[in-house]
């Protein structure tokens, strides 16, 4: 699935927030395949209040605005086992084949879960996309990006874990 998901990968670079040329953004990319419909992965994830548990370090969502294709969130993010932070977010749905969800405060994170079906179930790729420039300012351009994804790893193992945990049956 690595291979398929390099793939797919090239040339889609993505902006987060408005950080200056300095501080580009940190993309992390993980995939798995699980055994469920893309239909029954994208029900699962569809209802912005279940994201608690399944987005990298969420652990509470609370919903204010719901629209056909979009949701305003206040999540509580979980930074250190000591620290959470509250973000207000956006959830937006495409073609029940993409779910994004996005901050800009305090720190300008993005994950997308893309939805692919194979003949055996669903590939999920999941992309998180940190913009470190908004909350260490030109620090940022000193943090390897590879300490940061080798960090947020993860996150993103244990977000595809969950969803497979949700869909899949036993």
């Amino acid at each position: 699935i690595m291979g398929l998901f390099n793939e797919r990968e090239k040339g889609q670079e993505r902006a987060v927030g408005a950080s200056p040329s300095w501080a580009a953004p940190v993309r992390v990319c993980r995939a798995r395949h699980v055994a469920a419909t893309p239909g029954a992965v994208f029900a699962a994830l569809a209802d912005p209040t279940q994201l608690a548990g399944i987005l990298p370090r969420v652990n509470a969502v609370e919903l204010l605005e719901q629209g056909d294709t979009h949701a305003r969130i206040m999540t509580s993010m979980q930074i250190t086992p000591f620290y959470a932070v509250r973000a207000e977010g956006e959830v937006r749905w495409r073609d029940t084949r993409e779910i994004v969800f996005s901050t800009t405060r305090p720190a300008g994170i993005e994950t997308q879960i893309e939805l692919r079906p194979t003949a055996t179930g669903t590939n999920v790729y999941v992309t998180l996309v940190l913009d470190l420039g908004a909350v260490i300012g030109p620090l940022a351009a000193l943090v390897p990006s590879e300490q940061v994804a080798n960090a947020a790893g993860p996150d993103l193992d244990a977000t595809l874990d969950a969803i497979a945990l949700a869909v899949e049956q036993p």
